[in-house]
């Protein structure tokens, strides 16, 4: 199971209505005689694409919690980014193998606990009861871990920004697209087999947005329907701004057997 992508196949899209006002401007009366008033400027909608950009760069500026659901994942997780701090959960189940995981990370400290069934488990020296301290020297895959303490929004999302192909406004919470997940990185990364599989048709894949009333992202769909349904993701978010608790775990901690830099890096 990948880490950062969080073993999900496809990328959810975001935008974001922006008003950009010019400005409103009136003359002064002169004396006792009212002079006419100019009117207001009309508010402008700024571009489409660039409303995505700015609602990307709330996710670096604000605590929030997020889920993420695909065809065999579904995922979900906090994030603090004034902190550092992010906890992310994952579960996913494919050939008649169910696997879990879990992380807490604080700055440059990461905590896992790990579940794949009773077999594996042994197997892995791994009790899935207990969190394990990961060695980040010990982890030598870039992409290895689902937070990278490094970005501003933690979760690497801002890499969807530079995937985004077309962005049109359908009302002033909505808004549809398309995007290349070849170039998506970060938790929405797809997966490499799935990108092989589909070839040139991933570079062009329809998204959807709803927006809250702040103008954030709070719903984020990829339609993969019409090209391979392991291209279709729903992510969730809210609770902008909440104090997300996020602290290191309690109980006995292990440090994490050679086992799981195999599985990190693998």
């Amino acid at each position: 199971m990948s880490t950062r992508r969080f073993g999900v196949v496809g990328v959810a899209m975001f935008a974001t209505v922006g008003i950009a006002l010019t400005g409103c401007s009136s003359t002064g009366a002169g004396g006792n005689a009212a002079k006419p008033s100019t009117p207001s400027p009309t508010p402008t909608l700024a571009a489409p694409k660039d409303t995505l950009v700015t609602a990307i760069k709330q996710l670096g500026q604000t605590s929030y919690t997020f889920t993420v659901k695909q065809a065999t994942v579904s995922g979900q997780g906090k994030a603090d980014p004034a902190a550092k701090a992010a906890q992310v959960s994952i579960a996913a189940s494919t050939s008649g193998v169910s696997a879990k995981m879990s992380i807490v990370s604080l700055g440059s400290d990461n905590w896992t606990q790990m579940d794949f069934g009773p077999a594996l488990d042994q197997q892995a020296g791994i009790d899935p009861t207990k969190w394990m301290h990961i060695d980040t020297s010990k982890v030598t895959k870039a992409d290895a871990l689902p937070v990278d303490p490094a970005s501003p929004d933690l979760l690497d999302f801002s890499s969807i920004t530079n995937a985004v192909l077309t962005v049109q406004r359908v009302d002033a919470t909505h808004y549809s697209g398309t995007i290349d997940l070849t170039t998506v990185k970060g938790p929405a990364e797809p997966d490499s087999a799935t990108l092989s599989k589909v070839a040139d048709k991933a570079k062009s894949v329809p998204f959807t947005a709803t927006l809250d009333g702040n103008g954030r992202p709070s719903e984020l769909k990829t339609d993969g329907s019409g090209i391979d349904p392991g291209l279709s993701l729903d992510i969730t978010f809210s609770d902008y701004g909440a104090h997300q608790n996020i602290s290191k775990p309690t109980g006995t901690i292990a440090d994490a057997p050679s086992t799981v830099y195999s599985i990190l890096n693998g």
